[in-house]
């Protein structure tokens, strides 16, 4: 039955509609005053005191102002202030070297390198097909100056920098081999990163994977599918010193080992999810798979590592891993120059997060120096000096003989 009410009612809960929603409007919109000039004020208290600081530095300071440097720690110094080790500010240089390295190539005279302990450059590696190559630089040479700059008077870390340059230049470094001291002529070239490597041992596959780019997967693709045609018994792989955060070579690198499944999610802000790595497509290798990590394999690498472990129960020789369970996300700002920024956590499908952990070693075994080896080397076990690989190799005898 109707019931009828009568117009005071009705009034009177109008009046009481309007006052419930005058007050849920109130606070939404102090609340969303509060989000959105609460932090504009506290830029704008930034921003006067960094004037006030620039003002006074310049009336004051007697020696010479570097520009770019000052704007460089501004900028680098607000995404230190985050407190994220992963999110960083590229300049522009820097930016199109991480652009051109993702891309699979790198202008360069074809030296790797690194301080050594007296001060000057130790070269660690020569590109196949480099003008270094071409020159007769070795590994292990010691390079005591670049184009006549002295590389302890400029510091090791600046000379280093004089390697890089523009494709086509030329320039000279003079090196010490022993007791006798060379001079090279070098050109700065463009050249593919070559960063997958394989042989067998045997009947044990080897690969090495240095870096992820847009090349890896298809020479990945080409290594697996020669070391894998043969049947091995066990498989190695080389994940050590490898912490790049390019993670689209990882779906057919994984592909080929692990067959078909869903390998990770990415966890963005508020708990949204979202598929990361899914394969689909690929068979999973009979052989028995262990894998080589060190504290620098991180960003790709430990995701590869940690699939591995996951997906075909391999074991892992080595050291603890960096623990770098993140993805980042680049904007190129109007001047070049970029900031990366951390924008999810990556969790293996099973959930497990090793992010600020790393992955444990099955197997932990002391390094005691760096990772250098000829892989072409690896044919004959009893000259291998490499502690990781050695302990490799002696699981699969093991597991073999028991």
């Amino acid at each position: 039955m109707n019931k009828k009410i009568s117009a005071g009612v009705c009034v009177s809960l109008i009046a009481i509609a309007c006052a419930v929603t005058f007050v849920i409007t109130w606070t939404v919109s102090i609340n969303m005053y509060n989000d959105r000039f609460a932090g504009v004020a506290v830029r704008d208290e930034i921003s006067a005191k960094l004037q006030e600081i620039d003002s006074f530095v310049r009336n004051n300071y007697p020696g010479v102002i570097d520009e770019e440097k000052i704007s460089i720690g501004i900028f680098g110094g607000y995404i230190s202030g985050i407190g994220d080790k992963n999110t960083v500010y590229m300049t522009a240089d820097e930016y199109a070297k991480s652009v051109r390295k993702e891309s699979g190539k790198v202008v360069t005279c074809g030296i790797v390198a690194e301080k050594e302990e007296g001060g000057y450059i130790k070269v660690t590696g020569v590109y196949s097909g480099s003008s270094a190559e071409g020159a007769g630089v070795l590994k292990g040479d010691v390079i005591i100056s670049i184009d006549g700059t002295n590389v302890l008077e400029a510091g090791a870390e600046a000379a280093l920098k004089l390697l890089d340059g523009e494709d086509g230049t030329r320039f000279s470094i003079t090196a010490q081999r022993d007791a006798e001291i060379f001079t090279f002529p070098m050109r700065r070239q463009s050249l593919d990163i070559i960063s997958v490597e394989s042989v067998l041992s045997g009947n044990v596959g080897f690969i090495r994977v240095t870096d992820f780019n847009e090349l890896t997967s298809a020479q990945f693709e080409t290594a697996a599918r020669d070391v894998l045609k043969a049947e091995p018994r066990a498989l190695i792989i080389d994940l050590r010193l490898n912490s790049s955060d390019y993670y689209g070579a990882l779906k057919p690198v994984l592909g080929g080992l692990i067959g078909v499944g869903t390998v990770a999610y990415a966890e963005y802000k508020n708990g949204i999810r979202h598929d990361f790595i899914v394969t689909d497509s690929g068979e999973k290798t009979s052989a028995s798979v262990i894998v080589l990590v060190d504290g620098s394999t991180s960003g790709a690498g430990e995701l590869m590592a940690a699939a591995l472990k996951s997906h075909l129960n391999a074991q892992l020789v080595g050291a603890v891993t960096a623990g770098k369970a993140s993805l980042q996300s680049t904007q190129q700002l109007k001047d070049g120059s970029a900031v990366r920024v951390t924008v999810a956590r990556i969790k293996l499908a099973s959930g497990f997060d090793y992010e600020g952990v790393g992955l444990i070693p099955d197997y932990e075994v002391f390094m005691g120096g760096v990772v250098a080896y000829d892989i072409n080397s690896l044919g004959d076990v009893s000259t291998i000096a490499d502690p990781h690989i050695r302990k490799a190799f002696e699981i699969i005898e093991t597991s073999v003989s028991g």
